[in-house]
């Protein structure tokens, strides 16, 4: 029996207890992503692993969620921006668990995660990358010190790696990426008529959609100024950003002064984004970073093409005239001029989306990207027993 073969056999007999530790419980991308990532091995990997999530600042409405998948959960709230007894707290967690590895969930969960870590023994972090927006410059410097222990460091796209071992100084060796991926299940190419009824509009009007916060990176403000040209051209196009967030206001007075209120519709938040997509005719994401959007594989697994701005990860997403065209940001010619063109021709508007199915299929299942986690965690640990 080879040394490795004995090493699995005594795995068996007890389970890879895993802490998962993220900033707070709020519905955001990373959060959404982890709470995935944890129900998945639970409910699939329950013999191999024993799970606890904890959140390092603040609670959230995920907090409920993470509790129904009947893991323990715990909330150690901040005492101020930098209550550094976490630490403390975090490695008592780990001593009563008898953790073998966490994972950490931005930023935050990384310092106070890694140093707790340090203090329990476990030997184990492994880093979650997702965000491309910089860092200040004491938190890059509390980045790079804590990025010292980490076992691994995993991006969720190769413009992501690339970014933290150039910018935050993880060695390449410790670097990895593995992409977000998605059920195409619970994401695939159906009719839905009830956004075109809530609008009130027919079946030869388009619908162009988004689906994103109201906020600087999203660029909505971009799409609002390419919006008259494509009107001009197409008027039967509609705009319907779903997402709700601080530039609002700002964006809907930007509307009104291009006279588009009748064609552009902002639906607020909305729990019924699936049925949302396959109402698009075309999906839009003016965005100005991303790390890579999971939205984008969403609606691709639903058969839409898309039309996407040409940054950190979503060209790995999205294959240019192939599954939808990729254009500079901050460039509301060039937006327009991608989103005629891709209105311009009907059938190769539905050839990009299935190709995008397929793409999804073949490149980007959750299934994917639960088994890279799964093998990840188990390399790790056994390399120490």
């Amino acid at each position: 029996m080879s040394r490795l073969t004995s090493r699995r056999d005594r795995q068996v007999l007890r389970r890879i207890r895993l802490l998962f530790l993220v900033n707070g419980f709020a519905i955001g991308g990373g959060e959404i992503k982890l709470l995935e990532l944890v129900g998945e091995i639970v409910r699939k990997q329950a013999e191999k692993f024993h799970v606890v999530v904890c959140s390092v600042g603040q609670g959230g409405p995920l907090q409920k969620d993470f509790e129904a998948l009947g893991v323990r959960t715990e909330i150690y709230r901040k005492k101020g921006p930098y209550d550094i007894s976490l630490v403390w707290k975090v490695a008592r967690l780990m001593w009563e668990e008898r953790i073998d590895m966490v994972q950490t969930t931005l930023f935050y969960a990384d310092v106070i995660g890694t140093l707790a870590a340090r203090m329990a023994g476990v030997k184990h972090v492994v880093s979650w990358e997702a965000i491309t927006e910089p860092y200040r410059r004491k938190h890059l410097l509390a980045y790079r010190l804590a990025s010292k222990w980490f076992a691994v460091s995993v991006a969720v796209s190769e413009a992501i790696r690339r970014k933290v071992m150039d910018e935050r100084h993880v060695p390449p060796h410790k670097a990895v990426t593995i992409h977000y991926g998605v059920d195409p299940q619970r994401f695939r190419p159906g009719q839905s008529h009830s956004l075109r009824k809530e609008l009130g509009l027919g079946r030869k009007q388009k619908i162009l959609g988004t689906v994103a916060r109201l906020t600087t990176q999203k660029g909505h403000c971009f799409l609002i100024e390419a919006a008259p040209r494509i009107v001009e051209a197409y008027p039967e196009a509609h705009f319907v950003f779903a997402g709700d967030g601080p530039l609002r206001s700002e964006l809907e007075s930007q509307t009104r002064r291009v006279g588009l209120e009748n064609h552009i519709h902002f639906l607020g938040f909305r729990t019924d984004v699936r049925e949302l997509m396959n109402d698009f005719d075309v999906f839009i994401l003016p965005s100005l970073w991303e790390g890579l959007p999971n939205v984008v594989l969403e609606v691709m697994a639903c058969g839409k093409p898309v039309v996407a701005t040409a940054v950190d990860g979503t060209p790995e997403a999205v294959v240019h005239g192939k599954t939808g065209f990729l254009v500079p940001p901050r460039n509301p010619e060039a937006l327009a001029d991608a989103i005629i063109d891709i209105l311009a021709d009907e059938k190769e508007l539905k050839a990009m989306g299935m190709r995008g199915r397929e793409r999804i299929e073949e490149t980007f299942s959750l299934n994917k990207q639960i088994d890279a986690f799964v093998n990840l965690y188990e390399k790790l640990v056994l390399s120490l027993e």
